[in-house]
């Protein structure tokens, strides 16, 4: 599924209700259509771990989804652990616990945030690089034409697609954002392509745009 050339845009912020509500209401049907045995109060933890890290929370249900189908004792071949898949390495750079599902979901949502801002908000090369590493998108001045990393892309892709576009909060197409306080910024991130010239990117974890 490609991603349209459309802007929306949902509120995410822990003190709206509404935006609470369905973030952690899409979260968790998501996480019992793949693992009903899954911790319930697993989509409360995702939530709070994006919104601390200023990430989307269903973009990290949907990574989440990819990574471990919401189990924490998922341990990859290569030895990545948890719910986010954290080497150990990249779990002790980010000073987390990987065993623990609280900890390792904090590292990944900061991880994730962290290859978001390496790739100018692009969501499909921050996955990419979350996946086959920061170093690997650089060196191919994009996505790796590795299969595991090129399917990755397009799965978590196509589910935090399905996942936005059923949010019942995005409204019509706004004409240029509405930030009527300068305390209010918000993060932009772009999916196919880096159009937005970096001095005009804000941050914060109140609000996040979609340009897809």
């Amino acid at each position: 599924m490609e991603l349209k050339s459309k802007l929306f845009i949902t509120t995410v912020a822990l003190t709206l209700i509404g935006g609470s509500t369905f973030a952690n209401d899409k979260v968790y049907q998501l996480i019992q259509k793949v693992n009903p045995s899954a911790d319930p109060i697993l989509s409360t933890m995702i939530h709070k771990a994006a919104i601390k890290n200023h990430v989307d929370p269903l973009l990290l249900a949907s990574l989440v989804r990819n990574e471990s189908s919401f189990n924490n004792n998922a341990v990859s071949s290569a030895g990545a652990v948890g719910y986010g898949q954290l080497m150990p390495e990249t779990a002790s750079e980010l000073g987390v616990n990987p065993n623990d599902p609280a900890s390792n979901l904090d590292g990944s949502a900061r991880y994730l945030y962290q290859m978001l801002q390496a790739n100018n908000g692009n969501v499909r090369l921050a996955l990419a690089s979350y996946n086959a590493g920061l170093g690997n998108v650089q060196a191919y001045n994009g996505i790796p034409p590795f299969e595991e990393t090129t399917n990755y892309v397009s799965s978590v892709s196509n589910d935090y697609a399905t996942l936005v576009n059923q949010s019942p909060l995005l409204p019509s197409i706004p004409k240029k954002p509405a930030l009527s306080s300068p305390k209010k910024n918000v993060v932009v991130y772009y999916p196919n392509a880096n159009t937005e010239p970096e001095k005009n990117k804000k941050t914060n974890s109140n609000i996040f745009f979609y340009k897809k």
